[in-house]
Protein backbone atom coordinates (compact mmCIF):
# COMPACT_ATOMS: atom_id res chain seq x y z
CA UNK A 1 0.00 0.00 0.00
CA UNK A 2 0.95 3.62 -0.72
CA UNK A 3 1.61 4.84 2.83
CA UNK A 4 -0.05 7.78 2.27
CA UNK A 5 -3.61 6.86 1.43
CA UNK A 6 -5.85 7.07 3.12
CA UNK A 7 -6.78 3.01 3.78
CA UNK A 8 -3.40 3.01 5.34
CA UNK A 9 -3.71 6.17 7.80
CA UNK A 10 -6.96 4.28 8.92
CA UNK A 11 -4.18 1.66 10.60
CA UNK A 12 -1.75 4.01 12.47
CA UNK A 13 0.63 1.29 12.98
CA UNK A 14 0.99 -0.06 9.70
CA UNK A 15 1.52 3.75 8.70
CA UNK A 16 3.94 4.02 11.06
CA UNK A 17 6.22 1.21 10.26
CA UNK A 18 5.47 2.23 6.51
CA UNK A 19 6.85 5.64 7.00
CA UNK A 20 9.55 4.30 8.77
CA UNK A 21 10.47 1.81 6.67
CA UNK A 22 10.69 4.63 4.20
CA UNK A 23 12.84 6.37 6.14
CA UNK A 24 15.57 3.92 6.69
CA UNK A 25 15.99 4.24 2.73
CA UNK A 26 16.22 7.91 2.32
CA UNK A 27 16.54 9.81 6.14
CA UNK A 28 16.86 13.06 4.63
CA UNK A 29 12.80 13.22 3.98
CA UNK A 30 10.90 15.38 7.12
CA UNK A 31 7.99 14.10 4.85
CA UNK A 32 8.79 10.54 6.27
CA UNK A 33 9.34 11.14 9.86
CA UNK A 34 6.31 13.86 9.82
CA UNK A 35 4.04 10.86 8.44
CA UNK A 36 5.40 8.31 11.30
CA UNK A 37 4.78 11.07 14.22
CA UNK A 38 1.71 12.09 12.83
CA UNK A 39 -0.05 8.00 12.41
CA UNK A 40 1.88 7.54 16.23
CA UNK A 41 -0.62 10.38 16.89
CA UNK A 42 -3.50 8.59 15.76
CA UNK A 43 -2.92 5.86 17.35
CA UNK A 44 -2.42 7.25 20.46
CA UNK A 45 1.39 6.39 21.20
CA UNK A 46 2.21 10.00 21.43
CA UNK A 47 5.48 9.81 22.79
CA UNK A 48 6.45 7.63 19.76
CA UNK A 49 4.77 10.51 18.16
CA UNK A 50 7.23 13.34 19.61
CA UNK A 51 9.94 11.46 18.89
CA UNK A 52 9.71 11.19 15.09
CA UNK A 53 8.09 14.99 15.43
CA UNK A 54 11.69 15.94 16.37
CA UNK A 55 13.05 14.25 14.12
CA UNK A 56 10.66 15.46 11.06
CA UNK A 57 11.81 19.34 12.88
CA UNK A 58 15.39 18.66 12.65
CA UNK A 59 15.01 18.02 9.22
CA UNK A 60 12.69 20.51 8.23
CA UNK A 61 13.62 24.36 6.88
CA UNK A 62 11.68 25.88 10.45
CA UNK A 63 14.09 25.70 13.41
CA UNK A 64 15.68 22.65 12.12
CA UNK A 65 19.58 21.79 11.51
CA UNK A 66 19.03 20.63 7.96
CA UNK A 67 17.91 24.21 7.01
CA UNK A 68 21.01 25.19 6.28
CA UNK A 69 21.84 22.44 4.32
CA UNK A 70 18.72 22.11 2.07
CA UNK A 71 18.83 19.87 -0.76
CA UNK A 72 17.59 20.33 -4.01
CA UNK A 73 15.38 17.05 -4.48
CA UNK A 74 13.02 16.42 -7.17
CA UNK A 75 9.50 14.71 -7.14
CA UNK A 76 7.56 14.43 -3.65
CA UNK A 77 8.09 17.00 -1.51
CA UNK A 78 4.57 18.24 0.98
CA UNK A 79 5.39 21.56 2.48
CA UNK A 80 3.88 21.39 5.64
CA UNK A 81 6.58 18.54 6.56
CA UNK A 82 8.63 20.68 6.02
CA UNK A 83 7.54 23.57 7.95
CA UNK A 84 4.89 23.56 10.64
CA UNK A 85 3.92 19.89 10.12
CA UNK A 86 6.11 18.39 12.93
CA UNK A 87 5.46 21.18 15.53
CA UNK A 88 1.98 20.18 14.97
CA UNK A 89 2.24 16.85 15.95
CA UNK A 90 4.59 17.95 19.11
CA UNK A 91 1.82 20.74 20.02
CA UNK A 92 -0.90 18.34 20.26
CA UNK A 93 1.43 14.83 21.36
CA UNK A 94 3.13 17.49 24.32
CA UNK A 95 -0.59 18.38 25.11
CA UNK A 96 -1.50 14.89 25.92
CA UNK A 97 1.31 13.91 27.80
CA UNK A 98 0.47 16.62 29.98
CA UNK A 99 3.44 18.88 29.28
CA UNK A 100 1.09 22.15 28.69
CA UNK A 101 4.34 24.42 28.84
CA UNK A 102 6.02 22.42 26.34
CA UNK A 103 3.11 22.17 24.11
CA UNK A 104 2.58 25.98 24.36
CA UNK A 105 5.96 26.88 22.74
CA UNK A 106 4.87 23.76 19.86
CA UNK A 107 1.54 25.67 19.68
CA UNK A 108 3.68 28.78 19.20
CA UNK A 109 6.45 27.00 16.78
CA UNK A 110 3.24 26.33 14.52
CA UNK A 111 2.37 29.41 14.21
CA UNK A 112 5.51 31.02 13.34
CA UNK A 113 6.37 28.28 10.65
CA UNK A 114 3.17 28.27 9.04
CA UNK A 115 3.58 32.17 8.57
CA UNK A 116 7.26 31.55 7.32
CA UNK A 117 6.01 28.76 4.97
CA UNK A 118 3.01 31.60 3.35
CA UNK A 119 6.25 33.79 3.01
CA UNK A 120 8.33 31.46 1.17
CA UNK A 121 5.83 30.19 -0.70
CA UNK A 122 4.69 33.97 -1.80
CA UNK A 123 8.49 35.48 -2.24
CA UNK A 124 9.17 32.62 -4.69
CA UNK A 125 5.99 33.14 -6.41
CA UNK A 126 6.27 36.36 -7.19
CA UNK A 127 9.48 38.05 -5.24
CA UNK A 128 8.78 41.48 -7.21
CA UNK A 129 5.82 42.16 -4.94
CA UNK A 130 7.08 40.38 -2.06
CA UNK A 131 10.50 40.73 -1.80
CA UNK A 132 12.77 38.78 -1.05
CA UNK A 133 12.03 35.21 0.89
CA UNK A 134 12.52 35.86 4.68
CA UNK A 135 15.63 34.38 6.59
CA UNK A 136 14.91 31.39 8.65
CA UNK A 137 15.04 30.91 12.07
CA UNK A 138 18.56 30.10 13.49
CA UNK A 139 19.92 26.47 12.74
CA UNK A 140 18.66 23.97 15.42
CA UNK A 141 17.43 26.85 17.98
CA UNK A 142 15.35 24.57 19.78
CA UNK A 143 13.37 26.06 22.75
CA UNK A 144 11.74 23.17 24.47
CA UNK A 145 14.11 22.35 27.14
CA UNK A 146 13.39 18.75 27.97
CA UNK A 147 11.21 16.00 25.46
CA UNK A 148 9.15 13.20 27.61
CA UNK A 149 11.37 10.23 26.57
Amino acid sequence: SDVCSSDLLDEPERAEEAAAAGFARHAGMPELAWLAGYAAWRGRRFRQAVRWAWIAADLGLAFGRAAAQVEERHGFRHPPAHWEGPWDVLRHALRELGDAAAADEAERRFEVALELRSLQERAALDPGRWGAAPDLPAAGDRPLEQVPA
